[in-house]
């Protein structure tokens, strides 16, 4: 994944589970897969690709194999930034 299309939806992740998150607070709740892949079909299929050539059409090709990955790194992520 690019960097502008990972931080693109690492941005929309945070907005999805800061929405379920406890009011006045920055803890994160855990994020699932219906989440993540809510989050990557909503990304827009004509933004460009970035210097590694990888866009939001492949992201999605590919969603069925990275959603335990991502799903794995997010909440590990919110882990060990919440501790």
């Amino acid at each position: 994944m690019n960097s502008c299309s990972h931080l693109h939806l690492v941005h929309l992740l945070s907005i999805a589970i800061s929405r379920k998150s406890v009011k006045n607070s920055i803890v994160c709740t855990p994020t699932d897969k219906i989440e993540i892949s809510t989050v990557i079909r909503t990304l827009k299929n004509n933004k460009s690709l970035g210097p590694d050539g990888i866009g939001p059409v492949l992201v999605k090709l590919i969603e069925n194999l990275i959603l335990d990955p991502l799903t794995y790194i997010f909440n590990f992520s919110f882990y060990w930034t919440g501790t």
